[in-house]
Parts: structure tokens; sequence; C-alpha cells
């Protein structure tokens, strides 16, 4: 069985589809579920989950979840067809030899053997899959109960114990392999060298912007950084910004390093909050949309694309038939990654063709676009703790949009520490031009 993706467009003309899913079938477009590849029919108990999960109860389709789980569970359904397993008789045996698989196996992706923070994720979907099932009652069987379990662990044992809303409580899973020790370990911030030196292969920024030349290539990639350098908007939040949050803003021309309020409500979560965007990065993003932008639309228009899209960022007049349409997500990650690689910000990186079994090595960036979130927390850590406040992760806790405290924490507790030997006063003074009201 070849288990494909596909996005709701008009379900209700799909040939395969039983009339009791017909009846509870008002997707959105492009909602996305699985159909079997080889008979065309619709996998029924995934589409029902998908709908009770993100339809029903959360009233959402939160699209960056959905996929996820989508193809969290296409790579289940993979796994079953390639056993010859029913997907409602596998017992916690088929669970654990579908993790060990994982854990041995190299990626087709990334010719790696499969990060734990992935075989968690996974599996962690497919058993909240069935616990929906067995609720459902479609499944009959009871994984182990310790599955579920709730753990209690000692305060002494938790260093952050006070900052968390229930301490002691912890939900864990024998089925899943153990976490990679410290979360942090995935914070990777520039330094003050490294992104002065990514930034200029990004782009240059407008005419009359800080640091601002004679450079006459696109500052498209350029802003973008700027924003996730200043605010610790992550990526989705910027490439979801539209035009008119930034024409609202009021820059004060005399105050280049003060700050405007921007309100965001397409946050992971869906949780609204408030970033300080500098007064010079708004006046920047002015210009991109009365010179690039305009220009963009221009040549869209041309191309026969009449209708204005209201994203901020869109593609460039150097993107063909791309132009004028919003820039996605993987349009960000992938210029900002040739940009470390433009920046010889690269590392050598071992690697297995799992097809062939050879061993090669190949050069892969140090950073990725989420470091630079990573970034800003890092240094307004140091900047508050320039200027004295004790409490410096209160700030940044709201800056990122973090609902507890104990988040923030734990994940750039050690960062700060080890960054704390890098910084010297020439990064000081570059902290001061980059302060956040």
């Amino acid at each position: 069985m070849n288990t494909i993706v596909r996005s709701a467009i008009h379900l209700d003309q799909h040939p395969a589809m039983s009339s009791e899913v017909l009846a509870s079938s008002a997707l959105p477009t492009g909602f996305l579920f699985l159909v079997d590849d080889d008979t065309g029919r619709v996998i029924e108990p995934v589409l029902l989950y998908l709908m009770d999960r993100f339809l029903i109860r959360h009233g959402n389709t939160r699209p960056n979840t959905l996929r996820a789980t989508v193809y969290n569970l296409k790579d289940w359904w993979a796994f079953l067809a390639e056993f010859a397993k029913t997907w409602n008789e596998v017992s916690e045996d088929d669970l654990r030899f579908y993790r060990d698989a994982m854990l041995q196996t190299v990626s087709p992706k990334t010719h790696q053997p499969y990060d734990v923070g992935t075989v968690r994720r996974r599996l962690t979907t497919v058993l909240q899959f069935y616990d929906w099932a067995r609720r459902a009652g479609l499944f009959g069987a009871i994984f182990d109960s310790k599955s579920t379990r709730q753990i209690v662990r000692s305060m002494d044992h938790d260093a952050l114990a006070h900052l968390h809303a229930n301490p002691v409580q912890r939900t864990t899973s024998d089925l899943l392999p153990l976490p990679r020790r410290g979360a942090d370990d995935d914070v990777r911030p520039l330094t003050e060298t490294e992104y002065r030196t990514v930034a200029h292969c990004l782009g240059p920024l407008p005419p009359g912007s800080t640091q601002s030349g004679d450079d006459c290539r696109p500052t498209l990639d350029r802003l973008i950084a700027e924003i996730a350098l200043h605010t610790g908007m992550r990526r989705d939040e910027i490439s979801s910004l539209n035009l008119w949050q930034i024409l609202d803003l009021r820059p004060d021309a005399s105050q280049p390093f003060g700050v405007a309020k921007l309100r965001l409500s397409k946050t992971k979560g869906l949780r609204p909050r408030v970033v300080f965007m500098p007064n010079w990065l708004v006046t920047a993003l002015h210009w991109y949309i009365d010179h690039e932008r305009k220009d963009a639309l221009h040549a869209a228009k041309k191309q026969s694309q009449l209708k204005e899209p209201s994203a901020l960022f869109l593609n460039g007049i150097h993107t063909g038939r791309h132009v004028g349409k919003p820039i996605q997500n993987g349009s960000i990650d992938a210029h900002f990654r040739q940009a470390l690689f433009a920046a010889g910000l690269t590392y050598t990186v071992h690697k297995t063709d799992p097809e062939t079994g050879k061993a090669y090595t190949t050069q892969e960036p140090r950073h990725v676009f989420h470091d630079l979130r990573h970034t800003f927390a890092t240094w307004l850590y140091w900047f508050e703790k320039s200027l004295g406040n004790a409490e410096p992760w209160k700030k940044i806790q709201a800056r990122l949009g973090h609902t507890a405290l104990a988040t923030t924490t734990n994940l750039y507790l050690r960062a700060v520490t080890d960054f704390e030997a890098q910084v010297s006063d020439t990064t000081m003074k570059f902290f001061e031009a980059m302060r956040h009201g």
C-alpha cells in the first residue's frame, strides 16, 4: 500500500468516501488527510481523528501541527504496509519494533541516523492516535498503562521546580526513547562577528538605513533576518506579516533606536503577543514596500497576476514566474542557508547513503534561520544584565511569547552561560545599538 497525503478541495466528490464520513466532512480547503494511492480510498480512521482533533475540539486547523501530524501518521501507515499489519490489530511490540527500526535507520532525507527527537515526535503522534481510537470505540487494546502515567518527581531533583505551575508531575512514556540530554543543545546563537558576516551575504539594508551603503542587491532576505534578530519572531510569524501591519506603524525618525509596538496574532499556539520593532527597521520596511515590493507587483501584473497579495514579503523580480507571490517558509530557510555557505559558517558532517551504505562527508551550515530567534534571546539577556536587571528572564519570556517562564530558562540557561565568554566591550557596544526599549 502506497499511502499519500492529499489536500481537501472538494472532499464530497471523492468516490471512495463512506456516507458516514461524508455526513460530517465539511473540511476547509487545504485540510490534509491520507489516501491509499493504490485503491484511491481515504484512510478513514486517520481522517476522523484529524477532524476531531483539529476541527471539532480546537475549531482551527493549526496548519503546521496538522501537517506534522499527517506526515507522522503517513510514516506509521507505511510501516504497517511494509510488514502487512492491520492498523487496528497492532500491539506494543509493533510499536517498539517501529521505534527501534527508526533508531537504527539512516534517514533518506538527511543521510544520518534519525534524531531521537524525530522518533519521539512520530511515536507520540501514533500513541495519541491510538488513544483517540480507543476512546472512539475503534480500537480495543490498551497499551501499557505506563505509557500515559504521570510520574511524581521530587522537587529536590528540579532546580527550577519553583517556576513550574505543577512542579511535581510529569507525563512520560516507556515506549518513547529517552530524550537527548539538554534541551538547550539546539540553542546556537550567532556571535556578533558571525551575524555581521552572514548579514553581508544576505544583502544590504535599504538606502538611508543604518549600515546601508551602495550595494544594489535586493534587501528582502536581509530585512527578514533583521526582523528575526531584533524581535525574536519565528519564521512563520514573519512570513505571515501583512502589508497593513507595517504601514500602520508610525516610526519616530528622530529616535531610530526607539521602538514601535507590533501586535502579532498568527503565532505558535495562536497566542497573541506584542513585539517591539526598532524605528529604523520599520522605516526600512516602508522603503521595501514602496520600492522592491512595488516592483515585484508590477512584474507580476505583466504576467497577468492581477490580484495583489496582502502579504508583506513577496518574491522579487529575479524569481521568474513566482514573482509577486508571498514568500514561502522554505524559501526563507533556503536563502539563509545559502548565505551561511557564502559566509563560510559550515562544519563537516559524516553521512551514509541509505541506498548503497557508502559513507561520505559533506559540509553543513552551523546555523539555521531559527537561530536568529535564539540570538535575540541570548543577546537580550546579556544586554539586560549589563543594565543591572536582576531578572532578565521575565522580559525574555514576554518577548518570545512563552507561556511558562520555565520554558525560557530551561531553553537558554546554559546557552547564555556559554555565551558569556564571548561577550566583550565591542559586543556590548553592538548590543547598545540593538536595544529593545
